[in-house]
């Protein structure tokens, strides 16, 4: 069974279990975006939205070529991707783009498993700081720290549906400055 990059949300219980990739075992937690902002996530200390990551990741090279695999570490100054046995850590000044694929499987509070696909609306973040994005390795959701990106009356608009969960879909760093990247999520949407 492959890793995938994850992130709880530190403190905080988790209200629904959400299911990442292809295989049932993956379970992780989840909160959604009503939670999150009565846990204080909208608050003045900080506008964290947070995204659940799809397990499939590809890394496109500012030099040319790519990798695909699983993403299993992430900090400010770099990323580890994983396959099989096999890891590679590269700092985001080596890295133009990083596409996440997938789906998400997300447990009803009744036990049943409903199958989501990223197909739903889209939202460009632009200018996020690479520190920005928090990852433990505990659960399978980040939290995207996007104080001083969104106003509180952006990030209220992004998050004003309280059911809608987000997935991180594609990180772009700027060519010019490694510690910035542009950040694309999408809505999850009901397979049916």
């Amino acid at each position: 069974m492959t890793k995938t990059l994850v992130q709880g949300l530190a403190g905080a219980s988790a209200v629904m279990v959400l299911l990442t990739g292809a295989g049932i075992n993956n379970l992780v937690e989840a909160v959604t975006q009503s939670d999150l902002a009565r846990r204080g996530g909208s608050t003045q200390s900080g506008r964290i939205l947070q995204v659940a990551l799809p397990e499939s990741a590809t890394v496109r090279l500012t030099q040319g070529g790519s990798y695909s695999g699983n993403l299993t570490g992430f900090s400010s100054d770099n990323l580890t991707l994983s396959a099989g046995r096999q890891s590679i850590t590269l700092a985001h000044s080596q890295i133009r783009q990083v596409e996440f694929s997938g789906t998400v499987w997300i447990p009803t509070p009744g036990g049943d498993v409903q199958l989501y696909r990223i197909r739903g609306l889209s939202q460009a973040l632009e200018n996020v700081p690479a520190n920005a994005l928090i990852w433990d390795g505990s659960s399978s959701l980040a939290n995207l720290n996007l104080q001083g990106v969104l106003t509180q009356g952006e990030f209220s608009r992004l998050t004003r549906d309280s059911d809608l969960v987000y997935a991180l879909i594609r990180v772009n760093f700027e060519p010019s400055n490694s510690n910035t990247m542009d950040v694309t999520v999408k809505s999850l949407a009901l397979s049916q």
